[in-house]
């Protein structure tokens, strides 16, 4: 009868928990940019209708590598939140003499950022070149979520 009782109740929790933890996300806007090989000057690609929380995954590749390049490039989020503070984050960078994935203070990979956003104000990015140019190519990929 425990054993059942036990059951029953551990069920229940799941059932519970991942209803709650289900919740839907809706993507509000998506986009890619490919072997693109110039910087990008700051550029809005959402503007929020609704103040709100919304997750940003951004992810970042050299896919083409210039041995000789001294050049770092990096991509920069800018956003307004209830603070009325334009805010720059999400950050993300890559040598331009080596191919793979953007990193940032952590490590190689993406980027997931959890950004609040304040109704009518653009969320931007800026992509831009340290360094001399050079013959490396870049691809973006990102995907904003609206998650309240």
């Amino acid at each position: 009868m425990h054993k059942r009782t036990f059951l029953a109740v551990a069920i229940a929790t799941l059932v519970i928990c991942g209803a709650n933890l289900s919740a839907a996300q809706i993507v509000v806007a998506k986009g890619k940019v490919l072997n693109h090989t110039t910087p990008i000057a700051q550029r809005t690609f959402f503007t929020p209708t609704s103040t709100g929380l919304y997750g940003l995954s951004v992810y970042g590749t050299v896919t083409v590598a210039d041995p000789n390049s001294t050049s770092e490039w990096s991509l920069t989020i800018a956003w307004t939140d209830d603070s009325d503070v334009i805010n720059n984050g999400c950050v993300m960078y890559a040598s331009g003499n080596r191919a793979g994935s953007f990193g940032n203070f952590i490590g190689s990979w993406g980027d997931v950022c959890p950004i609040e956003v304040k109704a009518g104000t653009p969320i931007t990015v800026t992509v831009s070149q340290t360094g001399s140019p050079d013959k490396s190519a870049y691809s973006l990929y990102w995907t904003l979520e609206q998650l309240e």
